[in-house]
């Protein structure tokens, strides 16, 4: 795994011209900052992964393939700089468009990328401008962006890579995860994130949906303050403070920012356990290795920035 900052951002649905069309615009800004340094894809047709030697203009492009899909079709692209094509990268840029789940399913399309922290913290571009921009075209359902643990593209199913993020994401409550399915919906197990962000990040964003269910711009302005707001055409961005902090659990330690954040979202957070969210603990009857979700912990965790929360139960 690598620590990375990463922006996901999630749709209702991403099957229109010009749906499509902002994505792509997405994929060519991050380009613009990492074309040259991202290293692997996967062929949109079998999904196996290709090597490119000499960035994306070394293979087909989403723009030259992706117009041409059926409105209704499923699609998915995805790139990253890691030296292997299971590598843990700080480099990545996934998007992927399911109009047939849609809104009466309740599931997400999305934009998801990472961004190296040295870059990110020395000023190498604007967070908040790059995502402003961003909202204003692809139009989000809500979205977040901060400091994150970044998965592989092979490991991150194994016992050793679930136990060790657990421990990261149980040390510091700055910290998010990502997974490829978090934006499906599954009502029988809580999973799935269309009801709203699963907790406070860096950065929070919202559509004008959530904006209203919250009483509206004034009064998310006055909630927040004195964190700044941001606006975008029919939503905002909620900041967390200045800079993401990792924070810890410690008396002290607990990023009070965040906390103001999830107190302002509280009422839009998803109240059920997050089935993309798989915290694991050790799971010794199955072997010496093994591990298993832990649902609990996990929906403890996902409520970590709530009021009146306290997670994890002691330090590890």
């Amino acid at each position: 795994m690598k620590l990375c900052f990463d922006v996901v951002l999630y749709m209702e649905a991403l099957s229109s011209q010009e749906q499509r069309q902002a994505a792509l615009a997405a994929f060519d800004g991050y380009c613009n900052l990492y074309g040259k340094q991202l290293r692997w894809t996967t062929n949109p047709a079998t999904g196996r992964w290709k090597r490119l030697k000499n960035g994306p203009v070394s293979y087909a492009q989403p723009k030259e393939w992706l117009p041409g899909r059926h409105p209704q079709s499923e699609w998915s692209f995805v790139y990253h700089g890691g030296e292997l094509h299971s590598d843990a990268t700080d480099i990545v840029f996934y998007s992927c468009g399911e109009p047939f789940y849609g809104v009466n399913q309740h599931c997400l399309s999305m934009v998801m990328c990472r961004f190296p922290l040295a870059d990110f913290f020395a000023g190498k571009f604007s967070i908040q401008s790059l995502l402003t921009n961003w909202c204003a075209t692809l139009q989000p359902w809500h979205g977040r962006a901060g400091l994150s643990v970044g998965r592989s593209f092979k490991y991150e199913g194994g016992a050793l890579s679930r136990l060790t993020e657990t421990e990261l994401l149980s040390r510091y409550p700055g910290l998010q995860c990502w997974e490829v399915g978090e934006g499906l919906y599954f009502p029988n197990l809580g999973g799935g994130l269309y009801d709203g962000p699963r907790c406070a990040d860096w950065l929070i964003v919202l559509s004008g949906h959530f904006v209203d269910k919250l009483g509206g711009k004034a009064a998310i302005v006055k909630a927040m303050r004195p964190l700044p707001v941001h606006n975008y055409p029919n939503g905002l961005i909620l900041q967390a403070g200045e800079w993401p902090q990792v924070g810890s659990y410690t008396a002290k330690g607990m990023p009070a920012d965040y906390r103001h954040v999830g107190q302002v979202i509280e009422p839009i957070r998803p109240s059920k356990y997050t089935q993309a969210v798989r915290l694991a603990v050790a799971d010794p009857a199955n072997g010496p290795h093994a591990c298993k979700t832990d649902k609990e912990l996990s929906q403890r965790w996902c409520a970590r920035f709530s009021p009146g929360q306290v997670f994890p139960d002691k330090t590890p």
